[in-house]
């Protein structure tokens, strides 16, 4: 399903907001021909258990420059626990 590719993938680097928004899918796929809206959006990814909040977002945070630092320091901590 278009709609579950859409949400579970990662945004383009020129975006400025990182992670998907029910409103932007719902964009995103009338600009590909599929009418839907936002809250049809909401529903549908509800009744597939999808999260756009958690889908690779932890990784996908490029508004903040000491991101990449945490995330080594967080990552060695349970690599070396």
């Amino acid at each position: 399903m278009k709609l579950a590719a859409v949400a579970k993938s990662e945004k383009s680097e020129s975006d400025t907001f990182v992670t998907w928004t029910h409103q932007s899918i719902a964009e995103t796929l009338t600009n590909d021909g599929i009418e839907i809206s936002s809250s049809q959006v909401g529903r549908i990814l509800a009744a597939m258990n999808l999260d756009v909040t958690r889908v690779r977002g932890w990784l996908n945070r490029r508004d903040d420059p000491d991101f990449w630092n945490r995330v080594r320091d967080v990552c060695g901590l349970y690599l070396n626990f």
